[in-house]
Formats: C-alpha cells, structure tokens, sequence
C-alpha cells in the first residue's frame, strides 16, 4: 500500500465520482499480471467494475454479465489514470 502503483490508484479512484472504498485485499484466481513482472518494479491488480452479487457466480462462465454503468465508469476510470498519473 506505499507503492507508487498503489498511491496512484487509491488517489484516481477517489477523484472519480462515486463514493468507492478503497482497501487492500487478497485477489481470488490467477492474472496475467504475472507475466509482466520483469517488466515493471510494482503490479497492482485491480478491476474497476463493480459486480452484484449474483454476478460474481457467473465469472468466467455461462452468462458471464455485467451492467453497462460498471462498463462506463471502468473506461472513464482508465482514461482518467491514463491521462493523469501515467
């Protein structure tokens, strides 16, 4: 949590709108993270969508879903971390 990945991220998601809580917790499953660590001193896996609970079931199954504002807010959070802290 004192990385400069993890700093930039914390501070991008609270400027966006919303009120998201942001805490370190442990990520459930493999990413493909792992492939770029000789690439990049820190790697912070997160995912800006925000699933129902229902939803959560389905990952990576049959009707994998997602609603359209979760959509919106994850590329309008990117374009935001990419035009201010990248």
């Amino acid at each position: 949590v004192e990385s400069w990945a993890y700093r930039a991220m914390e501070c991008c998601i609270r400027e966006m709108p919303g009120e998201m809580k942001v805490f370190p917790t442990m990520l459930m499953g493999g990413t493909d993270s792992k492939h770029f660590k000789t690439l990049a001193e820190e790697t912070v896996r997160f995912s800006p969508l925000h699933f129902l609970p229902w939803q959560c079931m389905g990952v990576h199954g049959i009707n994998e879903c997602c609603n359209l504002d979760s959509i919106v807010w994850g590329a309008g959070f990117y374009c935001h971390f990419i035009e201010n802290y990248v």
